[in-house]
């Protein structure tokens, strides 16, 4: 019974994945237009000032290019798109929008004799592997486009090192947003998920807690551009939170009255 689960998982990804690509390429051919702006070698004294006052040592091609592509604002929007994709498979997702209250199919996927423990699983499994790959086609995309427009494309390697920080730190964020939707409606499923990152990165940033600061630094891949060093504590924190919330939300939707 399984396979039918994960058509009907696919058939529910599929056009937040197809939007979320749109969303990601868009925004990569926008970025790579910006750093086509910048073709000398050497960065411009503005760059410099930008990567010193970031605590970077030098303002060298790369840390440029990451600075550009996967820091502030931008790496916080590669992190927070896998989100779309998180789901329990029990209150079914709108194609287009945000569901507010009960879907009307609850009931009938509720009845379907599979176990519910199936239905988080086939529809969890399979967002987290689309989120993964929204988080790595940003820099894939700029890695392979880059050559047309600038003289100093972003190496591979770096790509997917970056892309793997940030696919780490995105996945703790989408692992609480199933946890959120095991007992939340599609609409507050996201605001909860959103309004959680926003806090942990505020206390991150404010209260200088290490594990917090760690974890934000580790999200952007920040820690390894300045310290090329793998912080694998805060890498088993994320692991860990992602397994409490994958075993809360497959607890709440068996023992769940809905």
């Amino acid at each position: 019974m399984m396979k039918p689960l994960w058509i009907k998982a696919l058939r529910e990804l599929k056009p937040r994945l197809i939007f979320g690509v749109v969303m990601m390429v868009w925004t990569c051919l926008v970025l790579l237009w910006v750093s086509s702006q910048f073709e000398d070698k050497k960065p411009s004294e503005a760059t410099i000032q930008r990567a010193v006052a970031a605590g970077f040592s030098a303002a060298t091609t790369h840390e440029y290019a990451w600075w550009l592509i996967y820091s502030s604002s931008v790496g916080f929007t590669w992190l927070m798109m896998g989100t779309f994709l998180a789901g329990a498979g029990v209150n079914t997702q709108t194609t287009y929008g945000l569901k507010q209250g009960t879907h009307p199919s609850m009931l009938y996927t509720l009845s379907l004799p599979v176990r519910r423990r199936d239905l988080v699983l086939s529809r969890s499994l399979l967002g987290a592997l689309f989120a993964i790959v929204l988080t790595f086609l940003p820099g894939l995309v700029v890695w392979a486009l880059s050559p047309l427009v600038t003289k100093f494309p972003l190496p591979l390697n770096s790509v997917l090192i970056y892309s793997s920080f940030i696919a780490a730190g995105g996945m703790a964020l989408y692992w609480l947003s199933v946890l959120f939707a095991s007992f939340l409606d599609e609409q507050w499923q996201l605001y909860a998920t959103w309004i959680t990152a926003v806090i942990i990165v505020l206390l991150g940033q404010l209260t200088r807690i290490p594990v917090l600061s760690t974890f934000v630094h580790f999200s952007s891949s920040e820690i390894w551009i300045r310290t090329h060093t793998v912080p694998w504590s805060v890498a088993a924190v994320i692991l860990a939170l992602s397994i409490t919330c994958l075993v809360g939300a497959l607890r709440i939707v068996e023992q769940r009255e809905y």
